[in-house]
């Protein structure tokens, strides 16, 4: 196995908060189910195994991270919620945050041309690790969404225009 990132790009953040979500959960069910006797032993039994095996790897991911993207994961972990809807209601909320993306780019329009600007000056084909970079720290602490395209394994901004 090769090296591992010590970063996370935006899906594998999201993707580790429903981790986390899902061992508080598992944890919120053994409590308040087991006062009411609505568990059988086994059935805590595999609710507290899961929530002790998914905090084991939950740790150890987060133990690998830079400083950087530990903070900006352990942000996401105070501010994040999940919220279960039916296809429909999805689909509504797409549209209206779409709408309201296009609204805020279109009223910070100079503030995005910078940031592309600094991207595709510093980001694109870079061969620094993203510990070495003052930029990504600022994108990061600012949640500048990462570019599509390649994953270099050293720094979630990078892209190449091959």
């Amino acid at each position: 196995m090769g090296k591992m990132k010590d970063y996370l790009n935006k899906n594998e953040r999201v993707q580790l908060l429903f981790l986390k979500k899902y061992i508080d959960q598992a944890e919120m069910i053994v409590e308040e189910w087991g006062e009411r006797d609505n568990l059988t032993k086994e059935e805590s039994k595999g609710l507290k195994m899961a929530k002790t095996w998914g905090l084991k790897a939950l740790n150890s991911i987060c133990k690998r991270l830079n400083k950087t993207a530990s903070k900006t994961f352990y942000n996401s972990i105070k501010s994040a919620y999940i919220n279960i809807q039916d296809r429909y209601a999805v689909n509504m909320y797409k549209k209206k945050m779409k709408s309201e993306l296009d609204e805020c780019y279109e009223e910070n329009r100079d503030y995005y041309a910078l940031v592309e600007l600094l991207m595709y000056y510093n980001c694109r084909d870079c061969t620094k690790h993203c510990r070495e970079c003052e930029i990504y720290k600022e994108f990061e602490e600012h949640c500048i969404p990462e570019p599509t395209g390649h994953d270099n394994g050293k720094c979630r901004y990078y892209y190449t225009d091959n």
